[in-house]
């Protein structure tokens, strides 16, 4: 039997000593127990002996043998700042203010500020007059401020709108409010880590209204199904974690939070000159003549989480504040805590309990002699974040499918580990998916076989078979010896498949490339060249869609006519192996206009991906433009971003879950974007050689001009030119990403109307869904200018609408050329809402030119005409006729349509409609049946097969 006190500084020790997960161990045969008497009876606790106390550990009675004041290393204050109200802040400081001096007779005090990572803002000390004047400017900034409430608010206030889904809406914010908690919880467990092994007792004074709150209840009272809802709160935070960070580090936690009437109430502060670096002032109190604000709605976030307070408290042998009357007793009983000496049998302890007949006591009822495993998940997901470095010592790490399991979910996991880190160990597996999730697996005492290798040497190899889940797309792994000394490894996971899939089964990129055509207008027969590797058997070049050569032996050279006219074209070669099976694609653009702007995918090509995945872009900058980044996405996440050539990155795809799109999206320093979308790993993919897949975005209506939302695949029939197509898919594409242009008159004529124009147009893009639709705006008077870029933070749309200023003449058709401008490299669902006055004072040529752009674009243009005279007439008075016939063979070319109001006051019902057209669109897709020659331009037409029912779509699609 040997005496040790309660609290054990457990090692933590690594063999690289290299992070916080690695401290020197500080072995010591005592371990210390904090004990809080009764504040009432303080003087009881000064006669405290080892007779008065019955102590227990796993229910087995022990001996205390000393009894001792406790020797504390000082108080830390740690302000959550996202999570807390500013009163709470305020209030608090102020009542730590007047009890200065007991605080610093514990030992040096400080203050750390998290907001969101933390930072000490006073730094260890016992001058009483600098500690005062710290707490006095000790309040939070204005970043991440309160971040749930307002989180709920938002939720509340989306839910108020007409086209709201209570469900989704409670499923994101949900998401989004773990992750808040999340990152705010590791954020404290990580600073209780890195600051608990300095010796001797810690005093954490934790601040936090929120910190352990678990939001279900509040969005369950909103929603009707909670299956979902459920799921998704068992990944909430729990202050479990911060008990067994507490006890394996060092700390006595006393959780402080205040309800809403607390940290509501007015408070003085005063202002000093002497403001020092690192904090920020704000004063709490309202001023006298501030009228009283309204009254918000309740978010469900009156008080603290009392409960988990009040056991994160006893867990760890203190007390618990929730008002400021508890408050005042905490810090009252603070200069009475004890250490407490025991005899402890020589075994691993999960329980001790401490009582009293003589005083109340707040001891810890707990001793961890291991690292609890929520310290192990934080270190991987920091690694996984690229937070924390892994270690400097010989581990590897893999998860590999073989390439027939690539879509499944079972895989193998294999670590390669030094001699000199000898199992048992204890092993945390950390997977992450493509939904920003983290699912955690852990082993005990994991099986290793020691192998020798010629190169190599001795090394241990430990495999395990594992099922992933769906999306998985990178790891990491903890690793800690199980030998008591605290030793670990931690090292980021790579994810197998893609790089290891065999000849048989993928392609090398480059196996084809066109060769450049000479400068210059090009017209009439062109010889074109390719660079081709042995495995290509034959090359198929198409023009604008159509084959124009097949080749079938070496240099694969062919002879294609271009035409007359010197137009723009597109010519792709193919290449196929002996086997018939495309290996590879080129493409390039013939007498490309010095004012295009695209981007293209050329890396990977056709194959199987999976994993970490090339893919390589090239960029067509227009003459006079700067480009300023280059994004790459998975999906709709965005996973790596490149500033210069060659534009290549490294994207993960899932393995487990590898059917998905690519997306790359170029950025022009004038907030222009274009974009290139690559589908991989889908059925039949690469099978269509050569042939544009067509996407007709399609409006359903009824004989009132009411969208509807009903109807399946064989309800549509389309024909190009006459002829029937084949229906390749068919969805509803309401939910798909959606890029909105608006153009909207500031002309003079609209100086008393401008008000109006403005709160419709804010309604209608209120109406989009932020982060997921992107949008922009032109206006235009006598000249177009673009006043926001395309941005998915609505909210720079609508602070741009509300600073248009009427003055000028009204250059519609610039208006319109400049805003496809914005939309010509974007792909997927885009539409154009134009406003204006009525009045058309630019030139016919601007007209044909806005005309031939929309033809090409395929962009459904909703033109919103403000005139008394076409609003009566529909468009047919005499003075209107000409003007509006141009206003329908624009609306006619993309699908949309001409609305006519004769006041500005009818304005909010239009916009509302194109909103709810918006959300109607069904995607149909096909490959064109081409027959050689044809004409270049080709009227298509979508027919409902129901009765009383018409569609709209693009009105025909012209090749180049």
């Amino acid at each position: 039997m040997s005496l040790r006190h309660l609290r054990h500084f457990v090692a933590l020790v690594s063999l690289s000593c290299v992070s916080p997960w690695s401290a020197g161990a500080q072995e010591t045969e005592l371990r210390m127990l904090t004990a809080t008497p009764d504040q009432k009876r303080p003087a009881a606790a000064q006669r405290l002996g080892p007779a008065d106390l019955d102590l227990t550990i796993d229910g087995v009675t022990s001996s205390v043998t000393e009894v001792a004041p406790a020797s504390d290393r000082g108080v830390t204050l740690y302000l959550d700042a996202s999570l807390s109200r500013p009163g709470t802040i305020q209030r608090i400081s102020d009542l730590l203010i007047s009890q200065v001096e007991t605080l610093v007779s514990l030992g040096k005090f400080e203050i750390v500020l998290a907001d969101p990572e933390p930072r000490a803002i006073l730094p260890p000390s016992q001058d009483v007059d600098f500690v005062r004047q710290a707490l006095e400017r000790a309040f939070v900034s204005d970043a991440g401020e309160d971040a749930l409430r307002l989180r709920r608010r938002a939720f509340l206030s989306a839910l108020g709108r007409p086209d709201a889904a209570p469900q989704d809406l409670a499923e994101e914010a949900v998401r989004d409010e773990i992750a808040m908690l999340r990152a705010q919880s590791d954020e404290l467990l990580y600073w209780m880590v890195e600051n608990g092994r300095r010796g001797g007792q810690g005093v954490l004074l934790l601040v936090s209204d929120a910190l352990g709150n678990d939001p279900l209840d509040f969005y369950l009272s909103h929603v009707t199904s909670n299956a979902t809802l459920a799921a998704l709160s068992l990944q909430t935070p729990t202050t479990t974690e911060i008990e067994e960070a507490a006890l394996h580090t060092g700390w006595s936690v006393f959780p402080i939070g205040l309800s809403e009437s607390e940290a509501s109430r007015a408070l003085s502060t005063s202002s000093s000159p002497e403001l020092p670096i690192g904090f920020r002032l704000r004063l709490g109190a309202r001023d006298r003549d501030e009228p009283e604000p309204e009254p918000e709605q309740p978010v469900g976030l009156e008080e603290p989480p009392v409960e988990r307070f009040r056991s994160l408290a006893a867990s760890t042998g203190a007390l618990a504040a929730i008002d400021v009357e508890e408050l005042e007793k905490l810090i009252a009983a603070l200069p009475h805590r004890v250490d407490v000496t025991y005899e402890s049998p020589k075994t691993r302890q999960s329980e001790l309990r401490l009582t009293s007949d003589s005083v109340k006591l707040s001891a810890s009822r707990a001793s961890l002699t291991e690292r609890p495993r929520s310290l192990a998940e934080l270190a991987v997901r920091r690694v996984l974040k690229g937070e924390i470095e892994e270690e400097e010592i010989d581990m590897v790490s893999q998860i590999e499918f073989d390439p027939q399991q690539v879509g499944r979910s079972a895989a193998t996991l294999e670590l390669l580990i030094s001699p000199d880190f000898p199992p048992p160990w204890r092993l945390t597996i950390g997977i992450h998916t493509q939904d920003d999730e983290v699912v955690f697996r852990h082993e005990e005492k994991p099986t290793a076989d020691l192998l020798s290798d010629p190169d190599q040497g001795e090394y241990y190899r430990h495999t395990a078979e594992i099922i992933l889940p769906r999306g998985t797309d990178a790891a990491a792994v903890f690793v800690e010896s199980d030998r008591g000394t605290g030793s670990t490894l931690v090292d980021f996971v790579d994810v197998l498949g893609a790089t290891e899939i065999t000849e048989e089964t993928s392609a090398p990129a480059e196996r084809l490339q066109l060769k450049p055509l000479p400068e210059g207008v090009l017209r009439g027969r062109v010889e074109v060249e390719v660079e081709t590797t042995e495995e290509v058997s034959r090359v198929l070049y198409v023009l604008n869609g159509k084959p124009a050569a097949r080749r079938r032996s070496r240099p694969f050279k062919a002879k294609i006519d271009v035409g007359r006219a010197g137009r723009t074209a597109q010519l792709i070669a193919v290449a196929f192996d002996r086997d018939g099976n495309e290996i590879d694609r080129d493409r390039l653009v013939i007498n490309e206009p010095p004012e295009s702007f695209w981007v293209r995918i050329v890396e990977p090509g056709p194959g199987l991906h999976a994993g970490p995945t090339d893919v390589e872009a090239r960029v067509k900058v227009p003459n006079g433009s700067r480009l300023d980044e280059v994004d790459f996405y998975w999906n709709n996440r965005r996973v790596a971003a490149a500033y210069e050539p060659p534009y290549r990155r490294s994207v993960p795809i899932p393995v487990s879950q590898p059917e998905g799109f690519l997306r790359v999206e170029a950025k022009l320093s004038d907030g222009r974007i274009a974009e290139d979308v690559l589908l991989v790993n889908r059925p039949g993919f690469g099978e269509q050689i050569g042939v544009e897949l067509v996407e007709l975005y399609v409006v359903a209506s009824d004989r009132d001009g009411k969208p509807v939302r009903d109807l399946e695949q064989s309800d549509f029939e389309i024909t190009e030119d006459g002829a029937l197509q084949a229906l390749e898919s068919f969805e509803m594409a309401g939910d798909l990403p959606l890029t909105v242009g608006l153009a909207m008159d500031s002309s003079s004529s609209l100086f008393r109307r401008m008000p109006a124009v403005q709160e419709a147009a804010n309604g209608f893009v209120r109406g989009l869904e932020s982060g997921r639709d992107r949008a922009f705006l032109v206006g235009f008077g006598s000249e177009a200018t673009l006043r926001q870029p395309t941005t998915r933070d609505l909210e720079k749309v609508r602070e741009a609408i509300d600073e248009l200023e009427p003055q000028g003449t009204t250059a519609v058709w610039g208006a319109l050329s400049l805003s496809m401008d914005q939309l010509e490299g974007i792909t997927g669902r885009k539409s154009l809402v134009v406003f204006y006055d009525g009045d058309d004072e630019d030139s016919q040529n601007v007209y044909e030119k806005a005309l031939r752009r929309a033809r090409r674009a395929r962009i459904p243009i909703y033109l919103i005409l403000v005139n008394d005279a076409a609003a009566r007439t529909e468009g047919r008075s005499f003075s209107s006729r000409a003007f509006v016939s141009k206003l329908d063979r624009l609306a006619r070319a993309g699908g949309g349509k001409v609305y006519y109001v004769s006041t500005t006051e009818n304005l909010e019902p239009i916009f509302a409609a194109i909103s709810e057209e918006l959300r109607s669109h069904y995607l149909l897709t096909y490959y064109p049946a081409l027959t050689p020659g044809g004409p270049l331009w080709r009227p298509v037409e979508v027919k409902v097969k129901r009765r009383g029912l018409r569609a709209r779509t693009i009105e025909g699609r012209e090749l180049y």
